[in-house]
């Protein structure tokens, strides 16, 4: 089946010489020689419009001189502003600035200005052995994991590393997982689940 047959099959207008299907963003006929419905055909309009937004989202980039950790970290706040924070935050924002090229994900931020606002010391990515934890906090013996979606896959995996690594870490030590999204949603929340 070819271009006349589809267009025909699809409602779309021809004149002999063209076919006109609609933009898929106005809706506006685009003219063009060959129809496909394998084609997006978008109007001379709206390709200036996504050219023009292009163009500023490329600007915005290059004046944005933070590093992709400084990013992290300002993604962080704004989801901790949608928490509820507050000034009495502030001495814990600072003091977990300080360490941002260590966290790995937003979640891991989110936590580690949490755990310094319940005055928890906490040391990020804290090497053990030829592993590595999220945080290890020290005065509760616990190391925590901040895990995404990914972590149920590979249960049975994540169990043995964490046995090894309560074991490299020492006697009464534990290793527990908090799940992203509950950080994310609540960090309060999700420090009292395992505190």
């Amino acid at each position: 089946m070819g271009s006349i047959a589809w267009a025909k099959e699809d409602g779309i207008r021809s004149d002999g010489k063209a076919f006109y299907p609609n933009c898929i963003i106005c809706g506006e006929e685009v003219r063009t020689t060959v129809y496909s419905r394998k084609m997006t055909y978008i109007c001379e309009d709206c390709k200036k419009i996504i050219r023009e937004l292009k163009r500023e989202r490329q600007e915005k980039k290059e004046d944005d001189l933070r590093t992709k950790g400084e990013k992290r970290f300002d993604s962080a706040l704004k989801k901790l502003e949608k928490q509820g924070i507050d000034e009495t935050w502030d001495n814990a924002i600072e003091i977990a600035r300080t360490a941002l090229a260590k966290y790995e994900t937003i979640p891991e931020v989110i936590m580690a200005i949490g755990l310094l606002r319940t005055k928890h010391k906490i040391i990020p990515q804290q090497k053990v052995g030829n592993l590595r934890a999220d945080f290890v906090i020290p005065s509760m013996k616990r190391a925590v994991e901040v895990d995404g979606e990914i972590y149920h896959l590979k249960y049975s995996r994540e169990e043995e590393r964490d046995l090894r690594m309560a074991s490299m870490l020492g006697k009464g030590w534990d290793v527990v997982h908090v799940p992203a999204t509950m950080v994310e949603d609540d960090v309060l929340y999700a420090i009292a689940f395992f505190c």
